[in-house]
């Protein structure tokens, strides 16, 4: 993934109450729509639902024509990592569960 990778499996990811602006790109709009069905999610679960998402998108529109399908969701994982990085604290928070130990959100911030 990204600086989280140790990690990573410590987060987790919820929508904020009050988002400072509305989804923008797909991977904003799947992640959103994901949180509100399955609620708080860890982060690396989030990652791969989304990617693979994203993956079976752009097959259904065609791109299995090219390499992509040699590639997999995986292909998609950095991006969704990016997305997901830059939406916390726009659309959701990535963040420790309670009890867990600090130190990684300093990170992410």
């Amino acid at each position: 993934m990204t600086r989280t990778d140790q990690n990573a499996n410590d987060l987790v990811v919820q929508l904020l109450a009050s988002p400072s602006r509305q989804p923008e790109s797909s991977v904003e709009r799947l992640t959103i729509a994901l949180l509100r069905q399955e609620g708080p999610t860890p982060f690396p679960a989030l990652v791969e639902r989304v990617a693979r998402e994203v993956y079976l998108d752009e097959i259904r529109n065609g791109a299995w024509v090219t390499d992509i399908g040699l590639f997999g969701p995986g292909l998609f994982v950095p991006d969704v990592v990016r997305e997901l990085e830059a939406g916390n604290g726009v659309l959701w928070e990535i963040k420790k569960p309670q009890g867990a130990s600090d130190g990684i959100l300093s990170d992410l911030c």
